[in-house]
C-alpha cells in the first residue's frame, strides 16, 4: 500500500473487489472508467467488463471522480452554518415533538404487560 495526496493529477479513484481486479488490469480499468463522465456509469461499465471477461468472483465497484477545477473552498463558519441548518431540519427541537395519545396508551399497555 502507498499513501497518495489527492491533487489535480488524480482524476478518479476505483474501489473494487477481486471480482474486477482478477480479470481487469489496472490500466484497462482506468481506460474504461475514463470513457464515462458519470461515476455510476463508469462503475457499471467496469462490472460489465469483469463479467464479460469471465469473472467467477463477486464483482463490486465504486468509481469516485474528482472535479478539482470545480471545487471552491468553503470557510469553517459556512460549513458550521450549513450543518446546523441541516441538523435543525433532521432533529426537531424537543418542544416541536408531539406524542399522540394512542402512542402513550400503547406504551402504557406494554409496560403493564411486562410487569405481569
Amino acid at each position: 500500500f502507498q499513501d497518495l495526496d489527492v491533487d489535480e493529477q488524480i482524476e478518479l479513484l476505483i474501489l473494487a473487489s477481486d471480482g474486477l481486479w482478477d480479470v481487469v488490469p489496472n490500466d484497462d480499468a482506468v481506460a474504461l472508467a475514463c470513457t464515462e463522465e458519470e461515476p455510476e456509469a463508469a462503475a457499471r461499465k467496469l462490472t460489465e467488463a469483469a463479467f464479460s471477461r469471465g469473472s467467477v468472483d463477486n464483482i463490486t465497484c465504486i468509481v469516485v471522480r474528482f472535479h478539482h477545477d470545480k471545487v471552491e473552498p468553503i470557510s469553517r463558519d459556512k460549513v458550521d452554518a450549513i450543518i446546523s441548518d441541516k441538523v435543525d431540519v433532521i432533529v426537531p427541537k424537543k418542544a416541536d415533538i408531539v406524542v399522540p395519545d394512542k402512542a402513550k396508551a400503547t406504551s402504557a399497555s406494554v409496560k403493564e404487560e411486562e410487569s405481569t
